[in-house]
């Protein structure tokens, strides 16, 4: 889902005149901005380094009817790097499930993607303690 939401944003920008000035005039370097123009070969790291620039991040959400934008939470390394990374880029789920004491920017980021890229993914909220008993039942701890 976040790979799908980031490639939609740098889709755009190969479109979008005025997103593209937006995201020029940005405090990002040079090399971001460049890396933002390359369509699907832009790389997902520089996407989320451009969601984190106010001006950008604000033009992105209001463009996809988002209003107020909301806050683009701090993604681990991992999210965006190694094995986590191949199961969030090419992950073909129905669902996100978050923890039930998620952040609420967590949980409000990722509700506004669904509906931004419009599908029928659904979002649920879980008990950690209802995880941790499936995992021990089906032996995956």
């Amino acid at each position: 889902m976040l790979e799908s939401f980031f490639r939609k944003i740098a889709l755009e920008v190969t479109s979008d005149v005025t997103m593209q000035t937006v995201l020029k005039e940005s405090k990002l370097p040079r090399y971001t901005v460049s890396n933002m123009q390359q369509g699907l070969n832009t790389k997902m790291t520089a996407v989320s380094k451009a969601l984190r620039d106010e001006s950008f991040h604000d033009f992105v959400w209001k463009k996809f009817g988002i209003i107020p934008a909301p806050k683009m939470p701090a993604l681990p390394g991992d999210y965006l790097y190694g094995d986590v990374s191949a199961v969030v880029h090419y992950t073909s789920l129905s669902y996100l499930y978050l923890p039930d004491n998620s952040p609420p920017d967590i949980v409000e980021f990722y509700s506004s993607i669904l509906k931004v890229l419009d599908t029928k993914q659904a979002l649920y909220l879980y008990s950690g303690e209802a995880a941790a008993k499936f995992e021990k039942d089906e032996n995956l701890m």
